[in-house]
């Protein structure tokens, strides 16, 4: 019986560790998915599908909580993209726009506070409910797998701040938590911007020694044990040991290290 093949999936809307989590534990639940592993560095789903229509049932999972899941081949030939997630799309990455909006009525609040004291109470309130309402709908489309995540403690200590009348107070600390998941997710995407620009660096095609000898291939084609030739000036294509030969290599993306070092026999892995 063959194995279930893994498939490599984007998964977008994540934007911390704990949303990795709950979407690696949903795909794990998922009929026909084998074993799912979620990577929140790179913003990638490893599965492993029994059957095919796995893919679809995974990704119907991950939209009820919010997320979508996305084909690695959507991307280019390697599965990297320049860009980070939501750059492409124009303005920042996380909820900006409720972030904007939120700061927009609190300011608009404070104003009426002065001019309409009778006034500021009402919109306060409202600039505290409309901050509030994206993370109570991440809330409520997880509750069954968190019921105890940060959205919804955020929730609650919302609703009961305005119940006992602390609306400004309300509106303020909605204000800022949504400001810090926008500077969270900005990080995140700028992290996995540098991450796929260090995979754009890759050669598209390698040198592999076979029992015909020297054949140029994809870099895709490589497997575990493979012996490939780097001919000066070209670009180590993956982790691995020098079986022959001596050269300077540049490891500064990775090291940081501004000299190239010697690589001779025995020397030289990059995993």
């Amino acid at each position: 019986m063959e194995a279930p093949k893994v498939r490599v999936f984007r998964v977008e809307g994540m934007d911390c560790a704990d949303c990795a989590r709950k979407v690696e534990d949903a795909l794990n639940r998922v009929p026909g998915v084998v074993k799912a592993e979620v990577s929140f560095q790179s913003g990638k789903a490893y599965l492993q599908l029994e059957v095919p229509q796995a893919e679809e049932e995974a990704a119907r999972a991950l939209s009820a909580l919010g997320y979508r899941l996305r084909p690695e081949g959507e991307e280019n030939a390697l599965g990297y993209r320049l860009r980070p997630e939501g750059k492409e799309k124009g303005g920042l990455p996380g909820p900006w726009r409720w972030a904007l909006a939120s700061g927009g009525l609190l300011l608009g609040a404070f104003g009426f506070s002065q001019l309409l004291p009778q006034l500021g109470a009402l919109a306060y309130t409202l600039a505290a409910l409309v901050g509030v309402f994206p993370l109570f709908r991440r809330a409520l489309r997880s509750f069954r797998q968190n019921p105890f995540s940060i959205q919804t403690l955020v929730s609650v200590a919302t609703l009961g701040a305005l119940a006992i009348g602390a609306q400004a107070e309300a509106a303020v600390v909605v204000f800022l938590f949504l400001v810090g998941e926008v500077l969270e997710a900005y990080a995140v995407a700028q992290a996995r911007g540098a991450l796929f620009a260090l995979g754009e660096l890759l050669p598209r095609r390698v040198y592999r020694l076979g029992a015909m000898g020297v054949e140029e291939v994809p870099l895709e084609a490589l497997r575990v044990g493979d012996r490939v030739r780097v001919p000066p000036g070209e670009r180590v294509p993956a982790d691995g040991r020098v079986l022959q030969g001596e050269a300077l290599v540049e490891e500064s993306a990775f090291t940081g290290e501004a000299l190239p070092q010697p690589r001779a026999r025995g020397t030289g892995s990059w995993g």
